[in-house]
């Protein structure tokens, strides 16, 4: 990490190679801790407590758990940073196809025990306190991108939804109960949702199950999602609508209101 805060980026195959201790971003909320691999793992977190056990634990073997957000074509980021006095570990993306920020953060809210005694602190706490809780948000600034958001068991695509239903009785008689038909436009439409889940782990471990009922035709994958920039354009808004343009501004978080000279 250099004197601007920016951690260097190795260029390993995703989940091939181990990441040297280095090369991870630190997350912490005084009581929590989280390691940020620079390909966008989540690959050690324990909670509720650092001695708790681990929910990630990804950096002691690749099968024990991680939580992925980032590109799908992309490994290796463009840059990263914390902002400026603060524990928040932003990853800059950069893409053929679109540009994305990731902000990660373990969360510190204002103390609410005003009445009781504390079972964890052992000391006067301190106006701000641990929330337990990691927020991973992403943003793209330009373009589209193809993102990795966690990972799904599922029947691939079928023909028609005849066949869709045929499938589903299958799976009924299997003692299979939970299930999903993706019946929205695109590449998966009339597949078979069998399971979500946010490690690449626990997709296989409960594929594993599956064939031990006699599923044969599921798969494990990653959930791919498209984050997409919109942008409104409004020629000579009144007050009013000004007004409300600003109000939307504030019920969307990064969001960007620019007033521009138009081209006669």
């Amino acid at each position: 990490m250099d004197g601007h805060g920016y951690a260097t980026a190795p260029a390993p195959a995703p989940h091939a190679k181990v990441v040297p201790i280095a090369d991870y971003g630190f997350l912490s909320d005084g009581e929590v801790t989280a390691l940020v691999a620079p390909g966008g793992d989540i690959d050690w977190m324990c909670l509720p407590r650092l001695d708790s056990p681990s929910i990630f634990g990804c950096l002691l073997g690749r099968h024990a758990g991680r939580f992925r957000l980032g590109p799908s074509d992309v490994s290796v980021p463009t840059a990263r940073r914390y902002l400026p006095g603060t524990m928040v570990l932003e990853t800059s993306w950069g893409t053929p196809t679109g540009w994305i920020i990731v902000r990660d953060v373990l969360l510190i809210g204002p103390w609410h025990h005003d009445e009781g005694i504390s079972d964890k602190h052992h000391r006067t706490p301190m106006d701000y306190d641990s929330q337990h809780t990691l927020l991973r948000s992403i943003r793209c600034v330009s373009g589209e991108v193809q993102t990795v958001v966690g990972y799904w068991v599922y029947i691939p695509p079928l023909e028609t939804r005849s066949e869709v239903d045929r499938k589903i009785a299958e799976l009924r008689k299997l003692g299979v109960e939970e299930y999903y038909a993706v019946e929205s436009q695109g590449a998966m439409r009339n597949a078979i949702s069998l399971g979500i889940f946010k490690t690449e782990e626990a997709a296989n471990a409960y594929l594993e199950r599956l064939r031990q009922l006699g599923v044969r035709s599921a798969k494990a994958g990653s959930r791919e999602h498209r984050v997409t920039q919109t942008v409104l354009v409004v020629h000579e808004p009144d007050v009013a609508l000004a007004t409300k343009l600003a109000d939307l501004k504030q019920q969307f978080p990064g969001t960007e209101l620019k007033a521009l000279q138009c081209a006669k």
